[in-house]
């Protein structure tokens, strides 16, 4: 398999005051088409720096940063956000659903901006075992039904990697657990996951686990392997 993603030295770094503060230290990083790579570290590690320049959000000081062969790193904001429609799927912790909109309405929302055509939501909300609430509004679902209609968001324009940031934060473990149910299907078909969890156990469903401690990683083997 080919590396969907790689990072050579990838660094990020802020000024606070007259303090420079390393956020993310020359990090190489390889994720391979299909892998489900999850994420963790403490709080300021710089999970969340990392995630923000892998999803487009960020730009790095230095450093390279190739998403399907293409580099990022130097892209105008244009461009980048062509790349974060066109290439990225995001799930956050908070379900971010219009309130007035349907649950298949919310999933067509990213059609607008892209304007594609030949909405693909009703066969996501059967991929996330939500068909039957199509025409529901968010305010009536559970958390992890939610969830389940973000994450059809998300595949609405066939990205090549899914971003999660703490996707089950919000959720119970019982509804966890199907969210990561739902991972593992849509990485068994092929979709590239990357997620970020405090939660080592959820962590470790991944192909591998990646640390980040002060900037820097480290990785060792999740439990899917084999």
């Amino acid at each position: 398999m080919q590396a969907i993603i790689e990072t050579k030295a990838l660094s990020k770094q802020y000024q606070r005051g007259s303090e420079v503060v390393h956020a993310l230290n020359v990090v190489n990083l390889q994720v391979k088409q299909g892998e489900f790579i999850s994420i963790v570290g403490p709080s300021g590690s710089g999970k969340s720096t990392l995630m923000n320049l892998l999803g487009c959000l960020d730009t790095a000081t230095t450093g390279s940063y190739r998403l399907g062969g293409q580099e990022i790193v130097g892209m105008h904001e244009k461009q980048l956000a062509k790349i974060r429609q066109s290439k990225i799927g995001f799930v956050f912790q908070q379900f971010l659903l219009l309130p007035t909109l349907t649950v298949l309405e919310n999933v067509e929302l990213p059609l607008l901006f892209t304007g594609k055509g030949g909405s693909r939501a009703k066969e996501l909300l059967e991929v996330v075992g939500l068909s039957h609430r199509e025409r529901h509004l968010p305010r009536q679902l559970s958390g992890g039904e939610m969830q389940r209609v973000a994450i059809a968001r998300a595949l609405i324009n066939d990205p090549q990697v899914l971003l999660a940031d703490e996707p089950t934060g919000n959720l119970d473990s019982q509804n966890s657990a199907k969210v990561i149910k739902l991972f593992n299907e849509l990485n068994d078909r092929g979709l590239t996951i990357i997620m970020v969890t405090h939660n080592n156990e959820l962590a470790d469903v991944a192909d591998r686990v990646i640390t980040i401690t002060d900037g820097q990683i480290s990785e060792r083997q999740g439990k899917r392997v084999g």
